[in-house]
């Protein structure tokens, strides 16, 4: 499914909605020859009608996150290593491991002194609608800690 997430939007809407029409055709025409009902002309329709929702919703979250996890874990320098991509409920997800020597380790630190390069990089998708807010949760010394960007931190 991870290849789905290389492709261009509009190939993926094309794609699932020429399966999803195909699958409706045929069982609309089974549904026709068993009760004669006009199912082959109404399914194509609902299907092709609700396409756009379930790929924006379902099938396009799903394969980014299929994409972004098949090339993780990434390291990232000595101490850190990008575990895992997620979205859940269009909030993205980044989970790090990170090797702390200091023991000091502060997300609030981290948050503020990032906060301006992630609202230049983030506010114009968020505006846009997607994602909702960023969560970056590092582990460290088995302790997860996180901080989350949204709208509202990015003035």
């Amino acid at each position: 499914m991870a290849f789905l997430g290389s492709l261009p939007e509009l190939a993926v809407y094309g794609l699932v909605g020429g399966i999803l029409g195909l699958c409706a055709v045929l069982l609309g025409k089974a549904l026709h020859i068993k009760a004669g009902t006009k199912a082959s002309i109404i399914l194509p329709v609902i299907v092709v009608g609700t396409t756009p929702t379930l790929v924006k919703d379902v099938v396009m979250p799903f394969a980014i996150e299929a994409n972004a996890n098949s090339k993780l874990p990434l390291k990232i320098d000595d101490a850190t290593t990008l575990d895992k991509f997620a979205i859940k409920k269009g909030v993205y997800i980044y989970d790090y491991t990170l090797l702390d020597q200091s023991g000091n380790f502060d997300v609030t630190l981290i948050k503020a002194a990032t906060l301006p390069q992630q609202c230049a990089y983030w506010k114009p998708r968020m505006k846009a609608g997607s994602p909702r807010a960023v969560e970056y949760g590092y582990t460290v010394d088995g302790q997860r800690l996180a901080y989350t960007i949204s709208n509202s931190d990015c003035p």
